[in-house]
């Protein structure tokens, strides 16, 4: 019974690592030589994380810090603690009323 659930994994492998679109990132899994499903999808977590971000670090903007507009405060920790304190039902009443 052992070598047929390795046997199923090794299968459910192959054909995960066939149905990877992008050919860089089949090629990036393949190459870290997976021995089982999981291994193989965090690789390819990884290399398209790794693609994402160096593909659009140029694209990043700068961005102010803006003041506040009439009636819009800033979150403090003070304000976080208040906000801890209000019990569920008068938070329900706050959103719906």
């Amino acid at each position: 019974m052992v070598r047929l659930g390795r046997m199923v994994e090794t299968i459910g492998l192959h054909h995960f690592l066939r149905g990877i679109t992008d050919p860089q990132a089949s090629l990036a899994v393949e190459m870290r030589g997976p021995q089982a499903i999981e291994e193989a999808l965090q690789a390819l977590e990884t290399y398209c994380s790794l693609k994402d971000y160096s593909g659009n670090c140029t694209r990043v903007r700068s961005v102010q810090p803006s003041t506040p507009e009439k009636g819009q405060k800033y979150v403090t920790e003070s304000r976080l603690q208040e906000f801890g304190k209000i019990s569920p039902p008068a938070l329900a009443d706050g959103l719906t009323g």
